[in-house]
């Protein structure tokens, strides 16, 4: 991309974030060169904690959707405040979206886009580890009705 002044042409690089192992992991990436993965990464742990300033609609927001975060493996406790700040945003969108401005809109989806809240940032996403089947034999018959590991049970 180059600067949007006509007269000056300066290349823009956009900064790349980096796909966690352990995302990169559960999507077999490290298959093909287990060299290639990084040990020196830290890793998050612990559910997240609700803020005491939380109150009123943003509480209940944060009671509805930290859990099922949790379960998809997006939020720990690491990201309590960005979660919080996402349930605010949330309840002043819910309470009048007609005057939430275009920033803040942004800002709470960049937010969602962060914890995996749409389908496309899911997909970026990949399966997480929390997802990620246990027995290998999950990778094949799943846990689907009808499939063999439920026959034989």
């Amino acid at each position: 991309m180059i600067c949007a002044v006509p007269h000056i042409k300066i290349p823009i690089f956009m900064p790349h974030t980096h796909t966690p192992t352990a995302i990169l992991e559960a999507k077999g990436a490290f298959e093909k060169n287990p060299n290639r993965k990084r040990d020196a990464e830290p890793v998050a742990d612990g559910e997240p904690i609700k803020p005491k300033h939380l109150k009123g609609a943003a509480s209940r927001i944060w009671d509805e959707y930290c859990p099922r975060l949790v379960k998809m493996g997006t939020a720990y406790e690491v990201d309590s405040a960005a979660l919080a700040a996402w349930c605010c945003l949330q309840a002043e969108f819910q309470k009048d979206p007609a005057r939430m401005n275009s920033s803040r809109i942004a800002q709470m989806r960049a937010y969602e886009d962060r914890f995996g809240m749409n389908a496309s940032a899911r997909a970026k996403l990949g399966s997480s580890p929390a997802n990620k089947p246990t027995d290998p034999a999950e990778k094949y018959f799943g846990d689907n009705p009808g499939s063999s590991s439920r026959i034989f049970q």
